[in-house]
């Protein structure tokens, strides 16, 4: 059976628009690299919001889809939160590779940035135990909350290891940037290699509000509210927060790689 399009469409014009799809989205990518980091900054923050009204609009109107294939282990939401931390390991490690001349500092502090989220990817999908069918060491088994082969559910005395996650991502996004705001705000700051820009501490106030929203309405347990609604914050809230977190990192090492591409740059036309 042909399919529908062909029916309209001959081969070559099929070719054609294919190319001119791929040139629009070559086109797209290349004006957001262009971009300041103030519209990045406030496209990622609309994208945000428009998802997570998504998220709930979706499990309003289609609670058996969103239970499927959004929440819980192994579903959409893990996923894009594994591909967000990758990725942004990722381009941590194309600094490192492509800009060979920097400080030894900004080296190992860049490493780290990678090997951080490198971590995290991992951890969000338990180091594939899920895909690769493995068990769980006995040792690791009795110390994890789960029983999980990660690090994240570690029964630990003094400090939990999501903690320890959490204040490092507002040290880096929150903090740490408006702190320094000073000799952060302008697009061609030094620190701009090191720190996301301190308007991105906007984005990453999205999942810290998450959370204390979520709080609030488990302890209250207003009657307005669908119980269903209430299952999912309860049970769903790490989950949403730690997306985005994960897309927060990704944003900030992509500015991160184009403040070092213009430094690069700028040594090319000396």
């Amino acid at each position: 059976m042909r399919l529908f399009c062909f029916d309209f469409c001959p081969p070559g014009e099929i070719e054609t628009g294919g190319l001119s799809v791929v040139k629009k989205a070559v086109l797209a990518a290349g004006k957001v690299w262009q971009a300041d980091s103030q519209k990045i900054v406030w496209l990622t923050l609309a994208a945000f919001v428009l998802s997570l009204a998504a998220y709930w609009v979706v499990l309003a109107v289609w609670p058996s889809f969103h239970a499927r294939c959004l929440q819980g282990e192994d579903r959409l939401v893990e996923w894009l939160t594994f591909a967000a931390f990758l990725l942004a390991a990722v381009s941590g490690a194309a600094v490192l590779g492509h800009f060979r001349r920097m400080p030894p500092p900004a080296r190992a502090y860049l490493a780290f940035l990678a090997l951080f989220f490198l971590v995290c990817a991992g951890e969000e999908i338990s180091w594939g135990q899920r895909i690769l069918g493995f068990e769980t060491p006995p040792m690791v088994r009795e110390v994890n909350e789960q029983g999980e082969f990660n690090l994240h559910n570690l029964k630990l005395q003094h400090v939990h290891p999501k903690d320890v996650f959490s204040i490092f991502m507002k040290l880096f996004g929150i903090l740490l940037p408006l702190a320094l705001y000073k000799w952060n705000r302008e697009e061609s700051s030094p620190l701009r290699r090191y720190l996301p820009p301190p308007r991105m501490a906007l984005c990453f106030l999205v999942p810290e509000l998450i959370d204390l929203v979520a709080d609030g309405i488990e302890e209250m347990q207003p009657a307005f509210v669908p119980g269903r609604f209430l299952k999912v914050i309860a049970g769903q809230n790490e989950e949403l927060q730690e997306m985005y977190w994960a897309f927060c990192g990704l944003v900030s090492l992509f500015l991160i790689r184009r403040a070092w591409g213009r430094v690069a740059a700028g040594r090319m036309r000396a």
